[in-house]
């Protein structure tokens, strides 16, 4: 009995030093060929000095800064505003020879990621030199922040033709917040944050565990996890896509869509034509883009329907007589070429994506213009 239990010891001690060495030269070789993700996210824009606290408009840009804003996949772009606070060249308000044209949205016009030369603003200017294009963009405003900036700054400048740039994830709740919120860093610390810090091999299981489906619910199959997360983890830019959504998405489609008419209201009052352009989202144009933003989600891509917004926006659009610009098949056909129209790793237009926006939504603009 005594040889027997050796024997199953020797065995269980092989197999440990085995398991040991096996582990050991797994973390070697994850330490030599696997890049853990970036942890950096970049500069946040709300600790640059960029923005001030607005009573009607939640936000601002200050004028006449200069930041330099270091980007989550590496590049480094510079912000500038003129005199006005925007991200345009100088402008004079009084003494327009040329008639006007207002770009109005959120970090599309405003350029996320690209020197403002790149932004479509900058190339809708070179194809229209007629008239006078003012980029009037704010990074992060949804439909009743512009609306305001409008009503309280856009109207002043006396455009002839208000182009909305409309981003899927400015289906939100319309209430106008109390300044630049700003992203608050999670706390890394404990034994796991030694690990994660520490081990590459520990690390390389959490990243599986975390960005593969397959495994998320494995791990909740076996109850080592207690749920995948859902609706609340959702990229707003997908949620106006889901086949079946919940009551509350439906509440802020009804907020958005009430904005969209006060601010055609506005801009007839004002003797301004209202064009809508809809930013094709990239999850929308590309597959892949869609998969990457579900691996961690409770759902699949068989739950999206990704012409469901664009559709939605141009039934209202066509409904209440404004003029509409959808770029979405523009875009899948550019794409499909294999050309690159979105940032590494970022859901913004590169260059190229920019200056195809400006092409195709040109034509309703100068119609506008000649109404």
């Amino acid at each position: 009995m005594g040889a027997r239990l050796k024997r199953i010891a020797k065995r269980l001690a092989a197999m440990a030093i085995g398991l040991l060495i096996a582990l050991v030269f797994a973390e070697i070789v994850l330490s030599l060929f696997w890049t853990p993700p970036s942890r950096e996210l970049g500069t946040e824009l709300a600790d640059t000095g960029l923005f001030t606290r607005d009573a009607q408009c939640g936000w601002l840009m200050n004028p006449s800064v200069e930041v330099e804003h270091y980007t989550h996949w590496g590049d480094t772009v510079w912000i500038r505003t003129n005199s006005h606070g925007y991200r345009d060249i100088e402008r004079q308000k009084e003494g327009a020879t040329k008639p006007r044209i207002a770009v109005l949205g959120d970090s599309f016009p405003f350029g996320f990621g690209v020197e403002m030369e790149d932004a479509f603003p900058t190339d809708l200017q070179e194809l229209l030199p007629d008239a006078e294009v003012l980029n009037f963009g704010e990074t992060g405003h949804h439909t009743a922040m512009t609306h305001a900036l409008l009503r309280e700054r856009v109207l002043a400048w006396k455009p002839k033709v208000v182009l909305l740039v409309f981003c899927m994830n400015d289906i939100v709740e319309q209430t106008i917040p109390d300044g630049r919120s700003r992203r608050v860093p999670a706390k890394r610390e404990g034994f796991k944050a030694w690990l994660s810090d520490n081990i590459t091999l520990y690390e390389f299981t959490r990243t599986a565990a975390l960005s593969s489906k397959a495994v998320g619910r494995f791990l909740v199959n076996i109850g080592l996890r207690d749920r995948l997360p859902g609706f609340e983890a959702m990229d707003t830019n997908i949620r106006p896509m889901l086949r079946e959504p919940p009551e509350e998405m439906e509440t802020a489609w009804q907020q958005t869509l009430a904005e969209l008419r006060a601010m055609h209201a506005t801009c007839e009052q004002a003797g301004a034509t209202l064009v809508v352009a809809t930013i094709p989202t990239k999850e929308a144009v590309l597959p892949e883009a869609l998969n990457v933003s579900l691996q961690y989600i409770d759902f699949d891509p068989e739950d999206f329907e990704v012409r469901k917004g664009f559709a939605r926006m141009k039934e209202f659009c066509d409904a209440g007589s404004i003029a509409f610009v959808d770029p979405f098949e523009t875009f899948v056909a550019e794409a499909e070429k294999g050309t690159e129209l979105y940032l590494p790793t970022d859901m913004h237009f590169n260059a190229t994506g920019h200056r195809l926006f400006a092409e195709h939504v040109v034509e309703a603009v100068r119609t506008a213009l000649q109404d």
